[in-house]
């Protein structure tokens, strides 16, 4: 089940919150009765002991990732290729990249397409593909404002920033999608993000004292051998 659950995550910036929805919604795409034990719930309320909520509210089953609204154009993409050729999948993405959230200027590509077959002890087989897609975005932190994220307050507005967007697109086995799993580079989410990237220090600059890691054994070789001359 937990090994399952990974192709029901999202590329990167995945959460605890995330990992949960994907059990869940693993175990019932196997499994679609948990009776008669609700262990699926009892799971959720495990979870929810260490303070983590299912990701997802919304699916048909508590934590289930729930399907997109809607549903996207097929256009010059075929079910057939699909399930193993990423230009196919990365055609049908464009042909829908309002569907899916793609940021216009974002560098999008998709890192692997490959189709998944799950037994139950029951014999019910589920036949999908997991594609998986990653935007980034490279800008100043000073050209946040109109992406609508917050900048972390003492961070330079000449700091170079690169956002990371990433879908996990699960399609069954006609090729209808099923799941559209992941943010956006654009996503509200990157404001949190950022912000706890900045207070760990990821985007201090090499040159500043506090943040090299270099100056940092300096500093303690200093304080150890104080006669010595470091080059």
């Amino acid at each position: 089940m937990t090994i399952r659950a990974l192709d029901y995550l999202p590329p990167t910036d995945l959460t605890f919150s995330d990992y949960l929805s994907a059990l869940v919604t693993a175990d019932v795409e196997t499994y679609p009765s948990d009776k008669p034990y609700f262990y699926r719930q009892t799971l959720i309320n495990s979870f929810s002991d260490y303070g983590i909520e299912p990701a997802s509210r919304s699916g048909e089953h508590p934590g289930q990732w729930a399907p997109p609204p809607g549903l996207p154009i097929h256009g010059f993409s075929h079910a057939d290729p699909m399930k193993s050729e990423p230009e196919a999948v990365f055609r049908f993405i464009w042909e829908n990249r309002k569907f899916f959230g793609i940021h216009p200027e974002s560098f999008t590509r998709v890192l692997s397409v490959r189709p998944v077959t799950r037994t139950g002890h029951d014999g019910f087989v589920v036949r999908e593909t997991v594609a998986e897609c990653l935007q980034t975005l490279e800008l100043r932190a000073d050209e946040l404002a109109r992406l609508k994220i917050k900048k972390p307050v003492e961070m330079p507005d000449d700091t170079v920033l690169r956002l990371y967007g990433s879908n996990a697109l699960v399609f069954d086995e006609f090729g209808q999608l099923k799941y559209d799993i992941g943010t956006a580079v654009d996503s509200s989410c990157q404001t949190g993000r950022l912000q706890t990237l900045w207070e760990r220090g990821f985007y201090v600059a090499p040159d500043r004292e506090a943040g090299s890691f270099a100056a940092l054994h300096r500093k303690a070789m200093q304080q150890r051998i104080p006669s010595r001359e470091l080059w």
